[in-house]
């Protein structure tokens, strides 16, 4: 499996005002679990895997600047599947308010 975090940025007032994460080649049928450096993410919706094994869904930035990590993790009947990815905020990047 691999997801992709896309960062959704502000063009006016400037800032991240959105993080998307894609996933593809989960397993349908078993839920998710997604962590923002360690701590889990409560999404408004339970994230669903479709048939394909895809899901998508988006969050607010609620991080600082610096380095973090998104790690998406789902138990399945045949073990633990997971994949991160990473990205750094930088001062022209901090979250819009």
């Amino acid at each position: 499996p691999h997801i992709h975090v896309e960062l959704n940025f502000d063009t006016v007032a400037g800032g991240l005002k959105q993080i998307t994460i894609t996933g593809a080649g989960f397993s349908p049928g078993f839920p998710i679990q997604v962590f923002l450096d360690g701590k889990v993410v409560q999404p408004e919706q339970p994230v669903k895997v479709d048939v394909n094994g895809d899901f998508s869904f988006s969050m607010l930035p609620t991080m600082g600047l610096g380095g973090h990590t998104i790690l998406v993790q789902q138990k399945t009947d045949k073990g633990l599947i997971q994949d991160a990815s990473t990205f750094i905020l930088t001062a022209g990047s901090t979250p819009a308010r």
